[in-house]
């Protein structure tokens, strides 16, 4: 297992401990950027911001694809009296040596203001890299939630994505690759301190986002907001609301925005329901779409947001076993049914039929994963969705021979019924 703090069973176990519904109503927290919408949502935040920042230095994290935009950017944080680099040295699902190098430009030019400009690996590298800029002794590894760690004595993170998917603008979370295993392994981490001070919602620049990773990130969303609100032990009624909106704003404008690109509005309603699905997750928790999603992603290289969006119906049926949540769910997106199974079943319909609408597999074989090689590489899938630390928000106590037969339910597209 790795050493990381998050997997480590201490940990675990105070997650799990935490997240009881007495120890919630006790205390507990709703942590959440300042929102930005709109085609002037960077310069109105910039406005509020500029007076705040003394030395009015603006430290750019994105990646080379998106560079373009990052610079499309600059004008405004100009206007504003800031001085802008460009870091594009952000990579999908960063690997952790990546942070290093980001950390050491950021170093030499000392801004006070860190900006993601990018999807959920170029914000996620920009939190990672902020928290080894600001505390440049501590082990990242080993923080954890219960100690305060002091970031912003040197700058605030703001956060633009481009992409309607991961919501890491809304988050205190972040997702790295460690290459030190083989096959290499998604490391998820987080402290509270991270959620960024800013989020700007800019819908213009995901306007002509590819179909596919339209999509992919679409169905991040989904996976958000569907464990925000069934997994019933972390959440409320700001988690709850904001889950349900998530959810019918993606069955509604996903299509749209997959299909016509251009389209303003989707892209816009999209982008809201991704901060949405982040904000319900961040404050609730994320469990076995993407523990599973995690091992999925990163053994066979498949989108995130796919790799978490397919196992959607598999966990939902999975779930069922221990929480009518779903019906509550289901009666939110207005079907109608005689009975708790009958809502259950409609449910796991409705979310399978939105998969294939969208040409998404809803069996893993379906991605051309030969059976002879998901057999090969089961127990390392096992190991490492077991060991994800998602796995301890599941409102079902699991096993690692649940998750073992989850993955060989859903190679075969079977329905989970146990």
């Amino acid at each position: 297992m790795t050493s990381w703090a998050f997997y480590q069973y201490p940990m675990r176990l105070l997650f799990t401990i935490a997240g009881a519904k007495p120890m919630r109503r006790l205390q507990s927290t709703f942590l959440c950027p300042r929102i930005f919408m709109g085609s002037l949502g960077l310069a109105a935040a910039l406005g509020a911001i500029a007076p705040l920042r003394e030395k009015k230095r603006a430290f750019i994290v994105t990646d080379k694809p998106i560079r373009q935009i990052a610079e499309s950017l600059t004008p405004v944080f100009q206007q504003f009296g800031f001085t802008v680099e460009i870091c594009d040295k952000a990579e999908p699902e960063p690997p952790i040596p990546v942070i290093d190098e980001i950390v050491e430009q950021m170093e030499r030019f000392e801004p006070d203001l860190i900006v993601a400009v990018g999807g959920g690996s170029a914000i996620d590298a920009s939190k990672a890299a902020w928290m080894k800029y600001e505390r440049p002794d501590l082990d990242m590894g080993q923080t954890t939630p219960l100690e305060s760690i002091g970031l912003r004595a040197k700058a605030l993170l703001m956060a633009i994505p481009t992409t309607a998917g991961t919501g890491s603008e809304a988050t205190w979370a972040f997702v790295l690759t460690d290459t030190s295993e083989t096959p290499p392994r998604k490391i998820a981490h987080g402290h509270p301190e991270l959620v960024p001070d800013f989020a700007i919602l800019i819908p213009e620049i995901t306007v002509g986002m590819p179909r596919d990773l339209t999509i992919g990130t679409g169905l991040d969303v989904l996976a958000h907001a569907f464990e925000a609100f069934i997994n019933r032990q972390w959440t409320n009624i700001l988690t709850d609301s904001l889950a349900i909106g998530a959810i019918k704003a993606v069955f509604k404008y996903l299509p749209i925005a997959a299909e016509d690109p251009r389209n303003t509005e989707a892209r816009y309603h999209m982008l809201l329901a991704a901060t949405m699905a982040g904000l319900a997750f961040s404050n609730s928790g994320a469990a076995l779409t993407h523990s599973l999603g995690h091992a999925l992603g990163k053994v066979y290289g498949i989108h995130h947001g796919i790799s978490v969006g397919v196992f959607i119906p598999y966990i939902l049926a999975y779930e069922s076993k221990v929480t009518n949540s779903y019906v509550e769910l289901a009666k939110a997106l207005e079907i109608k049914a005689a009975s708790e199974k009958e809502y259950l079943d409609k449910l796991i319909e409705l979310f399978a039929d939105f998969l294939k609408k969208l040409g998404v597999p809803t069996a893993l074989k379906e991605f051309g994963i030969e059976r002879d090689d998901f057999e090969k590489k089961l127990d390392t899938l096992t190991k490492y969705a077991w060991e994800d630390p998602t796995v301890i928000f599941s409102v079902r106590p699991t096993s690692e021979l649940d998750i073992k037969r989850l993955f060989e339910y859903a190679y075969d597209g079977k329905v989970v019924d146990w």
